[in-house]
């Protein structure tokens, strides 16, 4: 069994609107990111969103399936940033896989064509 938690950071070029740390910024942020994760939702991958993070977690049984998976929901995260004019910094995404194999060969992912790092430890949220 495989399991992979895609951590998303998204780094917002304001040039109108909220502040950092303004009192309607987790409003916002909930309006805007909700039709994201519908988006995601509707193609029947997991995600949650809390404060500005995005994590998406693929379960399967074979690795490049949900490898396949995962560059998928990417790829559908980097064209609904397109549409609205928004971007991922994709030195802050992070990828991590659980796993009990000991040998196995790791596909790579990407978004707007910069490669996700496999990580050991991911941090969400500061834990």
């Amino acid at each position: 069994m495989f399991t992979l938690y895609l951590s998303l950071f998204y780094l917002i070029i304001v040039s109108k609107g909220c502040p950092k740390g303004g009192i309607l910024s987790p409003l916002l942020w909930n309006l805007v990111a909700d039709t994201l994760l519908n988006l995601l939702t509707s193609h029947q991958i997991w995600c949650l969103g809390y404060a500005d993070d995005i994590v998406i977690t693929i379960e399967g049984s074979h690795i490049h399936t949900c490898f396949e998976t995962a560059q998928f929901a990417l790829s559908k995260i980097e064209a609904w940033c397109n549409e609205k004019s928004l971007s991922v910094n994709p030195e802050k995404a992070e990828a991590l896989l659980v796993t009990r194999k000991r040998k196995y060969k790791i596909p790579d992912l990407s978004i707007f064509g910069k490669p996700i790092q496999l990580k050991k430890i991911v941090k969400y949220l500061g834990i």
